[in-house]
C-alpha cells in the first residue's frame, strides 16, 4: 500500500516553503503532481507551458475543458452531474439530489455536439415552462413537468446555483482528464490550475512524467 502523508499547520509554519522546495525535487525525479492552486502562486512560480497542462477557463494558457469529454459510459454523466452536486446524505436535500439526476439527463442531452452555451440556457436561463418541456422525453419526466411547476422550478433553481461556474467554460473544447491520464504518458508533464470553480473537480491538476507512472499528490 502505498503512504498518503498530509501536512497542516497554522500560517506561518512553513507549509508553502515546504512545497517550493519539493516541487523542483518532483520534477527533477520526472515524477507528477496533482495540485490545486487556488492562489496561482504555484503556477506563476513552476508552470511550464512545453511540458505542462494548464487548466483555468480565465487564463490563456489553459487546455480547454467540457465535461462530455470525460463522458465514455452511461455511468460517466452521473459521476461529472454528482460532481456538480451539494447532495448531503445525511441532509436528504429533496431539491439536492434531484438536480443531480437532472444534471445527468442534461449532459446526455446534448452530448452529440457538446454544446455548454445550450447546456446552460436550458438549465439557467429558460423560464419554467421551458425548462419542464426540455425534459419531457427523459428519465426525470416525472419530477420535472408541466404539471408540477413549484418542484421544476426549485430543483432548476438549485442545479443553477451549481452549475454557475460552467459559464466560464469555452466551446469546443477537447481536452480529456481520463485521456490525459491515461493515454498521454509521453508528454513531460501536467500542471494545471483551479481557481475559483470548486464545481469542475475533474479539472485536476497533474504533471505526468514520460518515463514513471509513479505519482505524488500535492
Amino acid at each position: 500500500m502505498k503512504a498518503t502523508h498530509s501536512i497542516t499547520g497554522t500560517t506561518g509554519t512553513g507549509k508553502t516553503n515546504m512545497l517550493n522546495e519539493l516541487l523542483p525535487q518532483i520534477r527533477l525525479h520526472k515524477d507528477r503532481a496533482i495540485i490545486v492552486d487556488t492562489t496561482g502562486a504555484f503556477t506563476d512560480r513552476f508552470f511550464d507551458s512545453k511540458c505542462d497542462k494548464l487548466l483555468n477557463p480565465f487564463e490563456k494558457n489553459s487546455e480547454q475543458w467540457l465535461p462530455w469529454n470525460d463522458c465514455f459510459e452511461a455511468a460517466d454523466f452521473h459521476d461529472i452531474a454528482s460532481s456538480f452536486s451539494n447532495y448531503t446524505p445525511k441532509l436528504d436535500d429533496f431539491f439536492a439530489k434531484n438536480a443531480e439526476l437532472v444534471l445527468s439527463e442534461a449532459l446526455k442531452l446534448y452530448k452529440d455536439d457538446k454544446d455548454i452555451i445550450k447546456l446552460i440556457h436550458t438549465i439557467i436561463y429558460s423560464d419554467n415552462r421551458q425548462f419542464a418541456k426540455a425534459f419531457r422525453n427523459t428519465a426525470v419526466s416525472g419530477i420535472i413537468s408541466e404539471s408540477a411547476l413549484e418542484t421544476s422550478a426549485g430543483i432548476q433553481s438549485t442545479l443553477g446555483k451549481n452549475i454557475t461556474s460552467l459559464q466560464y467554460l469555452k466551446p469546443g473544447g477537447s481536452f480529456s482528464i481520463k485521456n490525459g491520464l491515461v493515454i498521454q504518458m509521453k508528454l513531460a508533464g501536467y500542471l494545471s490550475q483551479l481557481t475559483q470553480i470548486k464545481e469542475l473537480l475533474y479539472a485536476h491538476l497533474f504533471q505526468l512524467d514520460k518515463h514513471s507512472y509513479q505519482s505524488f499528490d500535492v
